[in-house]
């Protein structure tokens, strides 16, 4: 069980689906064109997504396997979510070509797989089959429900559930509510996250560290060495050497169910948003952006925030103007689960997105967010929108590069190092960019 489950630990989605988008709609004077469709570009982010994920049915105790027998009479569908007893599963799921076109921007079921001429594998969301995908039954029901197959079911483990955590989130969620400081707000939030931390730890990354001040000996440097489970050392100087060793045995005492839950019911919570209630309340939209918990997306309609008033039970608008145009409430203050609008009610007018961790955000036309993962904030602030754009669209040979300055400890030795590094690219390998460099596909079988 616990090999299962340690190989299917998947962490949060993080895509481009389009790379560039610019709104045109009433409230953006600047940008409006009457003569063109009415578009808006929304951000959304889920408030504590991984809290809300921790407040649903967790596995707690009775794990057991399913004999074959009742594997075969197995029916997840006729599971409720919050029944005494939960399922993970093993399974080959088939993806009908049939929905291919309506599950294009984020396919069901994201699967960690090489890219194409990459060196390492990613979290990428394709309409491959898959093949022994193990699986939350939450998650399955879902992708039976939108259109994929169950062809074959390998293995089953049966559990216990509750919703033995909701107390504690619930009662971090309260305190949090009523902090007066940012300190104290962190504090709440991360107590909730630390739990998930430690639920996913993998204890085969930890080792053991020996200091030795002789070579020979029992307890010497040779004799820590020449053991089987020597894995690296490091000379300090010719007296002292710390040599690393690997554990000969494992003590597998963190509940890493509760972990692979969390991340895979977490899942189907966005999911559920972007199937279900997007498609629901609206005709024409894409998705552009995707990281974890948030979503970015161009939305066809007369008035976007008619749709947030009209459902202001799942969002939070607790950071918008009291005199906002829109006439919105302030309601439901970082409440679990809720989405907020990251614009804060101000309008979103231009979007590029490069690839995953590297996007930038004009809003109300001016330069507001800037992200390129690796690269220190105060280069990144130097980088603007239209350096984005220019990379997308002429694709220089000369990477753009920026300089950095770190200072780090090497052997306990400080020191000061420069370093160049790529601070913007056009090369995304997680979906297929067309022709035009805007438009993306995912992975699929020809």
């Amino acid at each position: 069980m616990i090999y299962m489950l340690e190989s299917s630990i998947r962490g949060g989605i993080c895509q481009v689906v389009k790379r560039l988008s610019r709104c045109n709609n009433k409230y953006s004077k600047k940008t409006y064109n009457s003569k063109e469709k009415s578009k808006y570009l929304l951000y959304l982010d889920v408030n504590n997504l991984y809290g809300h994920a921790q407040r649903q049915s967790l596995p707690f105790e009775n794990f057991r396997w399913l004999e074959q027998q009742e594997i075969d009479s197995h029916d997840v569908s006729k599971v409720s979510d919050d029944s005494d007893k939960g399922y993970i599963l093993e399974v080959d799921l088939h993806y009908p070509q049939s929905i291919h076109d309506n599950h294009q921007d984020l396919p069901l079921a994201p699967e960690r797989l090489k890219p194409p001429n990459s060196k390492y594998s990613k979290l990428l969301t394709t309409l491959y089959d898959k093949q022994k995908y193990v699986i939350h039954y939450r998650n399955l029901k879902q992708c039976l429900e939108l259109g994929m197959v169950l062809t074959k079911i390998h293995k089953v483990i049966e559990f216990s559930q509750s919703k033995w955590m909701s107390v504690y989130v619930d009662l971090c969620a309260d305190l949090r509510k009523k902090a007066a400081n940012d300190f104290e707000k962190n504090l709440y939030k991360l107590l909730v996250n630390a739990v998930f931390g430690k639920s996913i730890e993998n204890l085969r990354k930890h080792t053991i560290v020996k200091l030795a001040r002789k070579y020979s000996g029992r307890h010497g440097a040779q004799h820590l060495i020449s053991k089987p489970n020597f894995h690296s050392c490091e000379i300090f100087d010719e007296n002292l050497v710390a040599v690393e060793l690997k554990k000969t045995e494992i003590l597998f005492n963190k509940p890493i169910y509760i972990g692979f839950s969390t991340l895979e019911i977490s899942k189907s919570f966005v999911y559920d948003f972007h199937y279900n209630f997007m498609n629901d309340k609206f005709k024409c939209f894409c998705l552009l952006y995707m990281d974890t918990d948030s979503f970015i997306y161009e939305i066809y309609c007369d008035d976007v925030y008619d749709v947030i008033k009209e459902n202001i039970d799942i969002f939070d608008t607790s950071d918008f103007n009291h005199n906002n145009p829109y006439r919105i409430p302030l309601v439901n203050k970082k409440k679990i689960g809720n989405w907020k609008d990251e614009c804060a009610a101000q309008i979103l007018t231009d979007y590029v997105g490069l690839k995953p961790k590297m996007y930038a955000l004009k809003i109300e036309g001016e330069d507001r967010v800037r992200k390129s993962k690796g690269i220190k904030r105060c280069i990144v602030k130097t980088i603007t929108f239209e350096d984005y754009v220019d990379v997308l669209q002429n694709q220089p040979e000369t990477p753009f590069e920026k300089t950095q300055n770190y200072i780090r400890s090497k052997k306990h030795c400080v020191c000061s190092i420069e370093q160049s590094k790529v601070a913007l690219s056009y090369k995304d390998d997680k979906r297929y960019v067309l022709s035009n460099q805007i438009d993306t596909l995912p992975m699929y079988n020809l």
